[in-house]
C-alpha cells in the first residue's frame, strides 16, 4: 500500500532555487551595468565660446546663489552685472 507524499520533494525545491538564482543574477547584471553617458549636444559650451554672465548661464552652466549671481563655466567664473 502507497502513502500519499506529503511536502514538496527534492527536485521541485531545487528547480524553485535554481529560478530564484537566475532571476537574482539577472537582476544583479542589470544593477552593474554602467549608466549610458550623455550626448555632446548635452554638455555645456566650452569656455573659449563664453565671455560672459548671460552666455555662461544660457550654456547651461550651474549658477551660484550668491549676490551678485555668479556662473562657472570649466574654471573661469563670471558675475552678473547689477544695474543701479
Amino acid at each position: 500500500m502507497m502513502t500519499k507524499q506529503k511536502g514538496f520533494s527534492v527536485v521541485i525545491v531545487l528547480a524553485i532555487l535554481l529560478v530564484v538564482a537566475l532571476v537574482g543574477f539577472a537582476g544583479w547584471r542589470i544593477l552593474q551595468k554602467e549608466p549610458v553617458k550623455a550626448s555632446n549636444s548635452d554638455a555645456p559650451k566650452q569656455s573659449s565660446q563664453i565671455s560672459n554672465f548671460e552666455e555662461c548661464a544660457a550654456a547651461g552652466n550651474p549658477i551660484m546663489e550668491s549676490y551678485p549671481e555668479q556662473c562657472t563655466a570649466n574654471g573661469k567664473t563670471y558675475t552678473k552685472e547689477i544695474k543701479q
